[in-house]
């Protein structure tokens, strides 16, 4: 059945094939006459992906049943002792073999066309990335041709099914595309992108499906009634479609949602931690973990100053889908608030993206930064107090601004400190990569620029490696060109005194002990060192070997009584290990869980915390009985 089958297809849709045949030929000649013009190349590939091959898939899908229903041969098709499903699938698994023999030879005409071999592997689709031409060359061409071939069955007029097939794919392809985001704007963390490609097959199986229950039960004879049996089949099994997907998304969302852990902040011997379903705090006297605001942020970032905790949240449905409203809250939850919103049109801040977000030590003021504003704006940098007055914006006088970053107020809150990065210009060769410090007046509007050539932080999603401290005075590490390291500095804002930490050596990671007074650092010859701010001094420094110092900034931190703790890899076991004063081993605590990521460790009290960033839990381990606590 299947060998008669497959000859009769080839033989009535040779033309297709000589036709798709002979596309490939011109667009061979084309990508040849255009070899050295890359953008017409992109062209070309991109009209032979998304439109020539597509066309010809929904063409020959279409023609699926054309013949059948145009000579009246169905009749002494459907008379032969074979089961309806197994014709249909005879006939769509034969022009399957028409269409991957054209895929295969478009992939071996861009294995050895000249002009293709060094084109790029991807290809940018609007709102999902770089999608691999591999998917767009096999996988979009299948959905179309089992789309249209479905079809089929309703109409002997080609061009029509065709039409129809293109129309359906696309209205179900957006409408999927529109939910799919939906669900992952509102917290379902399972890929938007895989839900997508999820429906995005289940639709054409959908499709084949109701085309399968219609040859089954309907008679060819009545084509309303055909037509009527194929369009109920179909919506009972797209709408299962959507349901199996919700379910998929809803269970992934639920299992996922509290998952990811963001930015975690000690304060006042409580742990403060966020993740996309809300806040928590974990009390260390009580030793439980409580859940403050329900309300997620973007991204989990959030700032704490006084009693205070400011976040950016969006709007993920309505009217005003899409847009930031600056919270604030107590740091017990309560009190939760907007404290401005950008969906004014009136206001400068409409619209605006705003991201980072700087609570002031004593809770009374916010600053953030509000970028990418429809309306023309100078004005980036923002301050408003706690209680939502005063608003005022500020213009940095940076037009090419790659990011900002709030170091954190000045004294008295008078002043502010912004990281700001430049773009970088394409063929400017004597442009450094780097950051710049500046100290904006809050009461003046003046901005005057301390430094520059700041290595870390350089971008915005990273971890703080520049903060300021207690005692007022702020570290970055900056880029000698004289000795082509990297430098440890301390700053006074006031004075503008600098201090070089350890110029011997190129640092990589540093931070603050509690009280502001030593910084302990990370060097690139694996050294540890402790730099005492009073004495003006570097007080220890030792070589050490055997700890794992990737992500360096995160891989040490402070014990409330001055010690220091490490990443340990033993045996390929990971510890946390204790430095005395003398940065000599007191002793290393095995971590409950197995990870090949290094996680980042936190002091508050007498515990340690660290972050199992696979299976995103986190942990505390009291550092005097070693015994250890699931928070989270």
């Amino acid at each position: 059945m299947f060998k008669r089958m497959f000859v009769k297809e080839w033989k009535e849709k040779s033309g297709l094939f000589f036709f798709a045949l002979a596309g490939l030929v011109l667009f061979s000649l084309a990508f040849s006459v255009y070899s050295r013009d890359k953008d017409t190349l992109d062209i070309l590939a991109s009209t032979l992906l998304l439109i020539f091959l597509p066309v010809f898939s929904l063409l020959l899908g279409a023609s699926g049943f054309a013949s059948e229903l145009q000579d009246g041969a169905w009749a002494y098709l459907f008379s032969r002792p074979v089961k309806k499903w197994r014709i249909w699938i005879s006939k769509y698994l034969s022009l399957l073999t028409v269409l991957y023999v054209v895929i295969l030879l478009f992939a071996v005409l861009t294995r050895i066309h000249p002009a293709l071999k060094s084109a790029a592997d991807t290809f940018s689709i609007p709102l999902v990335g770089d999608m691999s031409y591999g998917i767009l060359a096999y996988v979009l061409p299948l959905l179309l041709f089992t789309t249209a071939f479905s079809l089929s069955i309703l109409s002997e007029k080609t061009h029509v099914v065709a039409f129809l097939a293109a129309l359906a794919w696309i209205v179900l392809q957006v409408a999927v595309t529109r939910a799919s985001y939906s669900l992952y704007d509102r917290g379902m963390r399972f890929s938007a992108f895989s839900l997508i490609s999820l429906l995005s097959l289940l639709v054409p199986l959908s499709f084949a499906l109701a085309s399968v229950m219609t040859l089954r039960r309907a008679d060819f004879s009545q084509p309303k009634r055909r037509a009527w049996i194929f369009t109920k089949s179909a919506a009972v099994f797209i709408l299962a479609s959507i349901g199996l997907v919700a379910l998929i998304a809803l269970g992934a969302g639920k299992l996922q949602r509290e998952r990811y852990v963001y930015n975690l902040e000690v304060r006042n011997g409580v742990f403060y931690f966020s993740t996309e379903r809300g806040f928590y705090r974990f009390d260390l006297a009580e030793l439980q973990t409580e859940k403050v605001a329900r309300h997620p942020s973007m991204w989990g970032q959030m700032s704490i100053g006084g009693d205070k905790v400011a976040f950016v949240a969006y709007h993920f449905g309505g009217k005003w889908r899409g847009f930031a409203d600056l919270r604030i809250m107590n740091t017990n939850g309560e009190e939760e608030r907007s404290l401005v919103g950008t969906t004014n049109q009136e206001s400068p801040l409409y619209g605006s993206f705003l991201h980072p977000v700087r609570v002031s030590p004593k809770g009374d003021r916010v600053a953030f930064i509000a970028r990418y504003a429809p309306k023309s704006t100078s004005q980036e940098l923002w301050v408003i107090n706690s209680d939502g007055s005063g608003l005022k914006g500020y213009d940095l006088g940076i037009p090419d601004a790659d990011f900002y970053m709030i170091v954190g107020f000045g004294a008295s809150e008078r002043s502010l400190f912004v990281l700001c990065r430049l773009k970088i210009k394409p063929g400017n060769k004597d442009q450094r990569p780097g950051a710049s410090l500046l100290r904006v007046n809050l009461e003046s509007g003046q901005v005057e620029t301390l430094v520059d050539q700041i290595r870390k932080p350089y971008a915005a999603s990273m971890p703080p490696e520049t903060v300021a401290s207690e005692a007022g005075l702020i570290t970055y590490i900056q880029h000698d060109e004289n000795t082509s390291r990297e430098i440890l500095t301390v700053l006074d804002p006031v004075t503008l005194e600098k201090r070089q930490v350890y110029p011997g050596d190129s640092v990589v990671g540093f931070r603050w002990n509690k009280s502001g007074d030593r910084l302990a650092f990370l060097t690139a010859d694996s050294r540890l060192g402790v730099y005492s701010i009073p004495e003006g001094r570097v007080v220890q420094i030792k070589e050490i070997t055997g700890y794992d110092l990737r992500w360096p900034s995160e891989a040490l931190e402070w014990t409330s009584d001055g010690r220091l703790m490490l990443r340990k890899l033993e045996q390929a076991q990971r510890l946390i290990s204790l430095l005395d004063g003398d940065l000599t081993e007191q002793k290393a605590i095995r971590l409950p869980f197995a990870s090949y990521y290094p996680p980042q460790i936190w002091s508050a009290g007498k515990y340690a915390i660290v972050e199992n960033t696979e299976k995103h839990q986190l942990w505390g381990v009291d550092l005097t009985t070693e015994k250890w606590i699931q928070i989270y």
